[in-house]
């Protein structure tokens, strides 16, 4: 195998070995966003329907849907395997509440009901922790392929 043929088969290998950290760190952080309080996460948890309404894309930011009651799990980690290195992974919670959920909200409502909710900041911790879930990942990543 010549020098150029070295180089270029190191290169390839690293990138492959970017890619699967940067789908590893989407993943991770997606775990943490979904993991309940009950397990040490910060999501509040009642029936689950804010966990579900977790929505990956890589194409656009998912989007509130102010009319949609239930929701069912997206195809999360499919759409994670099929981001490649240099994609931008669009996270994003669907239910209207969410934003409540995050930052909290005092006050009446739209419909008239009045709340003192606290806000459980699971966005604003995992998104204050990426370079960490970025080293989580690489190590996560090296890992793997030391088993092989």
């Amino acid at each position: 195998m010549s020098f150029a043929d070295t180089v270029a088969q190191w290169a390839q290998q690293e990138g492959d070995r970017l890619e699967a950290i940067f789908q590893t760190s989407v993943q991770i952080a997606v775990n943490e966003l979904r993991r309940p309080i009950a397990d040490g996460g910060r999501m509040p948890v009642q029936s689950g329907n804010l966990r579900r309404s977790l929505s990956v894309s890589k194409f656009e930011m998912p989007s509130i849907k102010p009319d949609q009651a239930d929701f069912t799990d997206d195809d999360i980690a499919g759409v994670i395997l099929a981001l490649f290195l240099g994609d931008t992974a669009f996270v994003g919670f669907q239910a209207a509440y969410a934003a409540r959920a995050e930052f909290g909200f005092v006050g009446e409502d739209s419909l008239g009901r009045l709340y003192n909710q606290t806000g459980h900041g699971f966005v604003s911790a995992v998104s204050q922790r990426w370079n960490q879930i970025v080293q989580e990942a690489e190590a996560v990543v090296n890992a793997r392929s030391q088993q092989r």
